[in-house]
């Protein structure tokens, strides 16, 4: 079953893991992760990821806590051209502890299997899939032509589910991939389909976003 949702204002990402349930809050206008008590009502931020943020967007908690945070703003470095970065941190901890640049292209959202397989949605390419334990990609997943990847999740079974939206205008489009083979679930959009999420229960929810995707 597929559930449309408004857009989500900021990143969110409630760890799904057997740990203390902890919700994740991206300010990408800030550089600053705010880690709150997920089962409370509104409650203050409990701490703060700020060291090598810049401008997080998607984040991810995979099977031992660790949180993973893409960062869409690119770090410009004499000689070498512009490169970007998703950083990870430990569950409690606020200095990445690891780091991926290759394949990174202004990564807008990132999943993790159970088995520690990474997927990193690249807006200005495609999907990158990593191997467990490697910073180094060894795959991407096909994606539509003239679309870009802006959202992704997994499911219990494996399979990953990638939005797409148009280099220019509205509308949109989500695959859903086996290994490396993806089809198009045939869903119209009007708006944009931006953050996607897998329930317990094997729901697909979409955040739709009505402003340009461009």
């Amino acid at each position: 079953m597929i559930r449309i949702a408004a857009l989500l204002a900021v990143p969110l990402l409630i760890n799904p893991t057997g740990h203390r349930e902890l919700m994740y809050a991206g300010g990408p206008n800030v550089n600053d992760v705010d880690v709150y008590r997920a089962s409370q009502n509104n409650p203050p931020p409990r701490r703060h990821i700020t060291n090598s943020l810049d401008a997080p967007t998607g984040i991810a908690v995979d099977a031992s806590g660790n949180v993973y945070v893409c960062n869409n703003a690119g770090q410009s470095v004499p000689g070498k051209g512009v490169y970007w970065t998703v950083t990870v941190y430990r569950r409690g901890g606020s200095t990445p502890f690891q780091t991926y640049v290759n394949g990174v292209f202004s990564p807008v959202d990132v999943a993790v299997a159970p088995n520690g397989t990474v997927y990193i949605a690249n807006y200005s390419s495609a999907v990158t899939v990593y191997p467990p334990g490697s910073v180094n990609y060894y795959t991407t997943l096909p994606r539509p032509s003239g679309f870009a990847p802006i959202g992704v999740a997994l499911d219990r079974r494996g399979h990953v589910f990638v939005s797409y939206v148009p280099r220019s205008g509205s509308g949109g489009a989500i695959y859903e991939y086996t290994g490396t083979q993806g089809k198009d679930l045939g869903i119209a959009f009007t708006a944009s389909p931006h953050g996607l999420a897998v329930d317990s229960h094997g729901n697909l929810i979409v955040a739709v976003s009505s402003a340009p995707s461009s």
